[in-house]
């Protein structure tokens, strides 16, 4: 009969315990949509809180009259696509949504928003590189 000592015992528990981790981020990763969402209403961006609460939120605050929102369109939908499944990338028209927009207090845009957890972890004012956001986001994700 093998025994083992109790130290082993610990370290395949952590191994299990860790591999189990790893296959539900996976899992959470896989049921992330692709590309960035148009949030419609008040109630499907409660929604979408609700339902990916654990994993960060990118929002794009913009408006159709806006020259830097339409130019940071291909931007944000590359980073959407480079990111695809660790994070979720949304799009908020301030004209049609102007109650979402007075709730996180808009008061210029483009306006990128990183919501994780049901708070806002940073915030983008202005037209910047995909690069910017590339790597604000992975330093996001190492750390979170």
């Amino acid at each position: 009969m093998i025994t083992m000592a109790e130290s082993d015992k610990e370290e395949i528990d952590r191994i299990k315990h860790e591999k189990m981790k790893n296959l539900m981020k996976g899992n959470k990763k896989a049921r992330i949509p692709a590309g960035p969402l148009h949030v419609g209403s008040v109630e499907q961006f409660k929604e979408i809180l609700e339902k990916y609460h654990d994993i960060p939120i990118i929002a794009d605050f913009w408006a159709e009259w806006c020259g830097p929102c339409r130019m940071l369109a291909p931007v944000f939908e590359k980073v959407a696509s480079e990111l695809e499944g660790q994070a979720l990338f949304i799009k908020i028209n301030t004209e049609q949504l102007p109650r979402l927009a007075r709730y996180f207090q808009v008061s210029s845009i483009p306006l990128v928003l990183m919501i994780h957890e049901n708070e806002v972890r940073a915030s983008w004012i202005g037209l910047r590189q995909a690069d910017f956001y590339l790597n604000s986001i992975k330093e996001y994700l190492a750390v979170s």
